[in-house]
Parts: C-alpha cells; structure tokens; sequence
C-alpha cells in the first residue's frame, strides 16, 4: 500500500511540476497573459502591438524602457515570489477551466510593494522632503502600495510618473490625517 502510495506522491509531484514549468514557460509571453486576462490588460498587451507613441500607460513605458513583460512585474521577487505567482495563477486557472470564473477578469487590489521595489531598489532611501512619502513607506503603520499612486495599465501624464491627483490626493491625505488627527483634507 505504501508502494502506491508513493507512486501516486510521485506522478503528482511530476504532474505539478510540468504544469509549473509549462505555465512559467507560457507566461513569458504578453499574449498568453492577456488571453485570460481581458480587461485591462488586453488593451495593454494591444497597446504594445500599435505601438502608438500617443497611448502610454506606466506598463507600456516599462516595457518600451527595458522590455518588460507582463509576468515581470506580475511576479514576486526570488523563489517565494514564483511559486506565490504560480499559485496565483493556479487559483484563477482552475475556475477558468470549469467556467466558473468572472469575465472579464478583474485584479482584486493591486499588488505588494516589493513587485516594484525588485526593480526600483532605491526608491526608498532619498530621504529629502521631495521623497517624503516614498521614504516614509517602510515605517508606516498604512497599507501604502506603489500602484496605487502609480497605476499601470492606465493612460496617463509620463511627466507626472502616470500619477493622477484622483488617487494620489486620497493617499496623501490618509498619510496626514493619521500624522495631524483632527485636520481633515489636507489637499484638495
């Protein structure tokens, strides 16, 4: 009975495996992320195809900057991070495949700081007022996630890093009145 029990152990391990490797193998490529994921995200991955000088999100310009696909940024940092992403992948896949899922498909918040800072490593270390709320981040008490000031897959002002004063303004205002409690809407 062991004896079988360590086969059936063993072929789902190599099971797992290959579809582990034939995922990060498929994923490597814009198109198969954006087969699933509709909305935004095809419009992005159509973005990149026209290549219109016009229409650039911070995704666009990453990826016209240093060749960025989807999977680099959607992953996390080191082997913890992978198998975080497959994971990930793997709870969307399964709905996907017995039709239960949602289409189209929307991201349930956005994601952890350090999908960036891999990337942006210094980002937090000029400690000026200019960078105030950058190097403010990792001793905050807040859920301050880059992507929220920085949204990626919309079109928006490069000189401004793609920040709109509809999400950043909300942020710097958290950030103060839990500084200054008592003093409501620091910026308009």
């Amino acid at each position: 009975m062991r004896f079988l029990l360590g086969i059936g152990l063993g072929v789902l391990v190599v099971i797992v495996a290959g579809a582990g490797a034939f995922v990060s193998h498929q994923e490597e490529r814009n198109t198969f992320c954006a087969a699933c994921h509709v909305e935004p995200e095809g419009e992005f991955v159509a973005r990149l195809s026209r290549e219109d000088p016009e229409a650039v999100d911070l995704a666009v310009r990453h990826h016209r900057l240093v060749a960025a696909r989807c999977i680099d940024c959607h992953r996390g940092e080191g082997v913890t991070g992978r198998i975080g992403s497959l994971a990930a992948g793997a709870r969307n896949t399964l709905p996907f495949l017995v039709g239960l899922h949602q289409d189209p498909g929307k991201l349930r918040g956005s994601f952890p700081n350090n999908f960036c800072v891999k990337c942006h490593q210094g980002i937090f270390e000029d400690r000026g007022f200019p960078n105030h709320v950058h190097s403010n981040i990792p001793t905050s008490t807040l859920d301050i996630r880059c992507a929220t000031c920085h949204p990626s897959h919309q079109i928006g002002d490069e000189q401004a890093l793609f920040m709109e004063t509809q999400f950043v303004y909300p942020v710097c205002n958290t950030c103060h009145q839990v500084m200054h409690p008592g003093i409501s809407n620091l910026i308009p």
